[in-house]
């Protein structure tokens, strides 16, 4: 494994990768350790998965007739993207 700081192109890689490979497959190509591409991710905030904007939330529920139903629509919209 490697010790000392990411250089650029490993940096690289990571961001380009993050959505398309888990950090176990990242770490055998980088040469680090899972937990070090994890914490590096982490702390760089390299967000993995796809993140729901509050404007989609307003452009999905708001063609519901009722206001509870919107309401509804944007709880389960929130409680998905928790998970």
């Amino acid at each position: 494994m490697n010790n000392g700081r990411w250089q650029p192109h490993e940096d690289q890689f990571v961001r380009e990768n993050a959505n398309k490979m888990t950090p176990e497959q990242m770490s055998e190509i980088v040469k680090r350790s899972p937990l070090a591409i994890q914490l590096y991710m982490h702390r760089q905030h390299i967000v993995v998965g796809r993140t729901v904007k509050k404007e989609t939330w307003y452009k999905r529920c708001s063609g519901l007739s009722s206001g509870i139903q919107r309401i509804l629509c944007q709880l389960a919209l929130f409680i998905v993207k928790l998970a």
